[in-house]
C-alpha cells in the first residue's frame, strides 16, 4: 500500500513539475565576457590609443565601453559605449575566425561611428573605427574570461 501511494506521489510530482523544453535549450547561449588588451595606431605623427572595457556578451552582441584617446590632440578624445553584434557564435569565431560589425557610440559629441572587427584564431582582433575624417585601425589580442 505504502508503495504504490510513494509510487503515484513520485508520478504526479513528475507531472507538474516543469520541464525544460529542448529548442529553448539548444538556442541560448552561453555568456562569455572578453578581454581586449589596449592598442595604439598612428595618425600622422599622432598615437591614438584605445581602452576597451570588458566586452560582456547578450544573446548574440557584445557590449561595453571604449575610449580614445590623441595625446597630441586632445580635443579628438572620445569615450562611449561600442555595441558588436555577432553573426556567429563567440567560441565558433575562437575557433575559425570571422567578422564582427557594429557601432560605438559617443557620450562626448554624441555620434554614432561604425566599428568592425576581424576576430582571429589564437587570440587576435582586428578592429576599425571609422570617423567623420578617416578609419582608425587597431591590431590587439583579446581572450574569453569566463563562461556562465
Amino acid at each position: 500500500m505504502h508503495r504504490k501511494l510513494i509510487y503515484g506521489i513520485f508520478v504526479v510530482a513528475l507531472l507538474v513539475a516543469p520541464m525544460p523544453i529542448a529548442s529553448t535549450i539548444s538556442s541560448v547561449a552561453p555568456e562569455i565576457d572578453v578581454r581586449v588588451d589596449p592598442s595604439k595606431t598612428w595618425v600622422g605623427l599622432a598615437r591614438v590609443h584605445l581602452e576597451v572595457t570588458d566586452l560582456r556578451s547578450a544573446g548574440s552582441e557584445l557590449t561595453g565601453r571604449y575610449r580614445i584617446r590623441v595625446p597630441l590632440a586632445p580635443s579628438k578624445n572620445d569615450s562611449g559605449t561600442i555595441v558588436l553584434k555577432l553573426a556567429q557564435p563567440l567560441d565558433h569565431l575562437q575557433e575559425a575566425g570571422g567578422e564582427a560589425a557594429g557601432n560605438a557610440h559617443s557620450e562626448i559629441n554624441g555620434k554614432t561611428r561604425s566599428v568592425d572587427c576581424r576576430i582571429r584564431p589564437g587570440g587576435l582582433i582586428s578592429i576599425r573605427i571609422t570617423t567623420d575624417d578617416r578609419t582608425l585601425r587597431f591590431k590587439t589580442k583579446y581572450r574569453p574570461l569566463r563562461a556562465s
